[in-house]
C-alpha cells in the first residue's frame, strides 16, 4: 500500500467519495474507537520499505486506559 495511500485510510470521507471508492466507515470507527480508549492505530509495510509484500494494521491500547 502506498504511503500516501496510508495516510489517507483512516480518515473521513464525503458521500460522494464512498461511492467513487466503494469505501465504509470501517476503519475510520476504529480510528475512532482506538482514539477514545487513548490507544493509536497506524498501517505500515509488512515487509519494511516494499509496500508490494502487503500492509500490516496495528492497535496498540493501553492496559490501564491512560
Amino acid at each position: 500500500m502506498p504511503d500516501d495511500l496510508k495516510k489517507k485510510l483512516f480518515s473521513e470521507m464525503k458521500r460522494d467519495e464512498h461511492k467513487a471508492l466503494h469505501r465504509g466507515i470501517g476503519l475510520q470507527l476504529v480510528k475512532t474507537l482506538v482514539l477514545e480508549l487513548k490507544g493509536k492505530v497506524w498501517v505500515e509495510d509488512r515487509v519494511k520499505g516494499d509496500y508490494s509484500k502487503g500492509a500490516r494494521f496495528v492497535i496498540l491500547l493501553p492496559v490501564d486506559g491512560k
